[in-house]
């Protein structure tokens, strides 16, 4: 409403001036601007937004909006060349340098965006990752000099990031400067305040140039910081053996593979180093130790006996999965698959032993213990059938297992102790009904080969019993049929 009494009493001008003046704050110049396009004094809104898009006094923000006012009035050189000015100006703050190069590019001003990032790439007061964006742009927009000066600049610049220096060292590796990135990757590569993966790549680097000296005190002091993890042991040990210290990279993988604390993957590919190095019966002593340590993960214990297995280490092997079968404190699944691995080592009599410990093992349950039991059938058809006969007549295993471990002595054609022992479940008082009910239909499938003189005694005095049910009376007296 102010705006339009000024321009009824003929005094627009005044909003312009407003408009111009540099001691008056952004927002309200910037307001007066609008005011002259709402009343329609196009040119003299034109000169306000130019004024503000040059003056330094207004805020970033403000100053890169008015250079896109006046580029969409068609004032595209007034817009860029306050763009570029803003890019340039050393008062103005790291992201909105970076925001006007952005716009000029945006604007497709390529010279303007070159010499724009000119001026950020060599502003050492700038935010490096601004300079490294800057140096990155400079190389894309075929400046290499120019970037390349700037990649310099922060590779040896104290306060810039790790990682900003090291790309900078490595830029000016792959352009030939080897002397000066050596000194900053051996700069990089020493502070153990540097990031581990900079260190490591500063570290590779140094050795692919020949400092193999400096590498080496790198490399041997990661393998003996206490801080450092398995991984990044087993990266510098793997250093070492890149640069010929084969000596030094033995005994830090040897190191590495007797560490209770490193994880067992690390282990491991420690290990397989020593083996590609030769030192076989180091690597055997060591996992055989772990295979038998009985405080150790049993999986772990598990994968070194394996290891043992892969590196044709029979005899160890076979000590590390027997340990394993028969240690009560590990897991069934951990003992079966150990009592497997013997069996397929060759190691017949052991397997046999270590299943046969596994069906004794009154704390196990019954279906693994039957399970056990079937994996007899593998090496001795005589100890699955004892190991069956004994499981099926084992009170303490339930009554489902009994059944089916009597069920498989009937496949391997073991008629009479199966019969016996359908026979006494059908007679059990202490079992349910049904569970005598179904064993007696599991004699009847046997046929008359199960007419034995004890079955036929006791399905008799079944028959005959009056404290039993009818119906269990009633199938017992149709067994003896099926028998006859």
């Amino acid at each position: 409403r102010a705006a339009d009494v000024l321009n009824g009493l003929g005094r627009a001008n005044e909003l312009l001036d407003g408009a111009c003046d540099d001691e008056v704050d952004g927002i309200t110049r910037l307001r007066a601007a609008e005011a002259l396009i709402h009343l329609g004094h196009i040119e003299a809104a034109m000169r306000a937004w130019r004024t503000l898009a040059h003056s330094k006094n207004a805020s970033a923000t403000i100053r890169v909006d008015t250079a896109l006012q006046l580029n969409e009035m068609g004032q595209i050189d007034d817009a860029s060349n306050a763009l570029l000015e803003l890019a340039c100006d050393t008062q103005a703050g790291s992201a909105f340098r970076r925001q006007a190069v952005v716009t000029l590019n945006q604007l497709g001003r390529s010279a303007e965006v070159v010499q724009a990032w000119q001026a950020l790439a060599h502003d050492d007061s700038l935010d490096p990752l601004v300079r490294q964006e800057a140096a990155e742009a400079l190389d894309r927009l075929g400046q290499p000099q120019d970037a390349l000066d700037a990649w310099a600049t922060l590779a040896f610049d104290l306060e810039a990031p790790a990682y900003v220096r090291s790309t900078g060292a490595f830029q000016l590796l792959y352009a030939g400067q080897e002397d000066l990135a050596a000194q900053v990757l051996i700069s990089l590569a020493q502070n153990d305040q540097v990031d581990l993966k900079v260190r490591q790549e500063a570290t590779e680097a140094l050795g692919h140039l020949g400092r193999n000296d400096e590498a080496m005190q790198v490399w041997m002091s990661l393998i003996q910081d206490s801080r450092m993890d398995g991984g990044a042991r087993l990266n510098a040990a793997e250093g070492l053996l890149q640069l010929g210290e084969t000596e030094k990279a033995t005994t830090a993988f040897l190191a590495l593979v007797r560490d209770k604390k490193v994880s067992l993957e690390i282990r491991k590919q420690a290990g397989e180093k020593l083996r590609n190095l030769g030192h076989i019966d180091d690597v055997a002593v060591a996992w055989l130790e772990l295979a038998l340590n009985e405080a150790a993960n049993s999986q772990a214990r598990l994968e070194a006996a394996r290891s043992l297995e892969q590196m044709g280490c029979t005899e160890e092997a076979g000590t590390a999965f027997t340990a394993l079968a028969r240690d009560r404190a590990v897991s069934f699944e951990t003992r079966e698959q150990a009592t497997d691995a013997l069996g397929h080592i060759g190691l017949a009599n052991e397997a046999v032993q270590a299943w046969l410990t596994i069906v004794q093992d009154e704390e196990l349950e019954g279906q693994a213990r039957l399970k056990a039991a079937l994996a007899l059938r593998r090496f001795d058809l005589q100890s699955t059938v004892e190991a069956l006969i004994a499981l099926a007549h084992d009170t303490r295993v339930n009554q489902w297992t009994r059944v089916e471990a009597t069920k498989e002595l009937v496949k391997l054609d073991q008629i009479e102790p199966a019969a016996r022992l359908f026979t006494a479940l059908a007679v059990n008082g202490k079992l349910a009904w049904w569970v005598r009910q179904g064993a007696l239909r599991s004699l009847a499938q046997l046929g008359p080969p199960a007419a034995i003189p004890e079955v036929l005694s006791a399905l008799e005095e079944l028959a005959q019993d009056n404290t039993v049910n009818n119906e269990l009376r009633g199938t017992a007296r149709w067994v003896l049929k099926q028998m006859a």
